[in-house]
């Protein structure tokens, strides 16, 4: 997650988010976010990613929803999505590190 574009970035964030707050079973990592973006703001591009890139968070991030929808079954904010929530934390995606079982 630290060498990805912040649109992508932020996505999994969001979308991390979501299924936390759509589900009992998880909670947000909010130490986790803190630690990465620190992490990547102090990369040597990190600053000039925030600048240029800011534009394109609201489009990747209904990319990568739709992406999830599709891959999961699911839909955002209708279904269930624990489910989904747990194949992330099975397969160790990049949104599984955002997730933190109650």
């Amino acid at each position: 997650m630290l060498a990805e574009s912040l649109p992508v970035y932020g996505a999994k964030l969001r979308l991390a988010r979501q299924i936390a707050l759509s589900c009992e079973r998880y909670e947000f990592n909010d130490q986790m976010q803190v630690a990465l973006s620190a992490a990547r703001f102090n990369r040597a591009d990190g600053r000039l990613q925030v600048i240029r890139q800011a534009s394109g968070l609201d489009l990747a991030s209904d990319v990568k929803t739709q992406s999830f929808q599709a891959r999961r079954g699911v839909e955002v904010g209708v279904d269930n999505i624990c489910a989904a929530g747990d194949r992330e934390v099975a397969e160790q995606t990049g949104i599984s590190v955002l997730l933190v079982a109650r």
